[in-house]
């Protein structure tokens, strides 16, 4: 399966974000290898237009047959949310039509189970979203931001 150059960037960030969810849920680690098939070399020339232009103002990129292999062991650059906001966050008895899976674990939910409820309105298994909040200030889905500790 190909990807177009134009989307390589969106691609790597969904992978992160998927990655990301699945190690917040399962508390695992996992390399995630993306192999970068398709590259074309860049110039990048910088151009002042007060001087005059020098060669070693240009920059070539050449990125054919790199690859890219997340570092699973080094740090991820999020803010985690507020304890006070982590335990404000609402619980509900689950309802018909209120979701079939929690987006985090991508496990079921059972009728009349109690979930947890952001406040954008999106609902997890509790034990979920608290895992996610302590990592990140960002509802998963939204990308709503929740107080952080600095």
């Amino acid at each position: 399966m190909g990807v177009a150059p134009e989307h390589l960037d969106r691609v790597s960030s969904d992978i992160s974000k998927v990655a990301h969810l699945r190690m917040v849920a399962r508390s695992l680690r996992s390399s995630i290898v993306v192999d970068i098939v398709h590259a074309e070399a860049v110039m990048v020339q910088e151009v002042d237009d007060d001087e005059d232009h020098d060669e070693s103002d240009t920059v070539e990129h050449d990125d054919e047959d790199n690859n890219y292999e997340s570092d699973s062991d080094s740090p991820m650059d999020t803010l985690a949310a507020t304890k006070s906001s982590i335990e404000a966050l609402e619980k509900v008895i689950l309802e018909e039509g209120m979701g079939e899976n929690c987006m985090i674990c991508m496990e079921g939910y059972e009728g009349g189970m109690e979930v947890t409820r952001t406040p954008s309105s999106h609902i997890f298994h509790g034990d979920c979203i608290v895992k996610w909040f302590q990592t990140s200030h960002l509802c998963p889905l939204c990308r709503h931001p929740r107080p952080s500790s600095d």
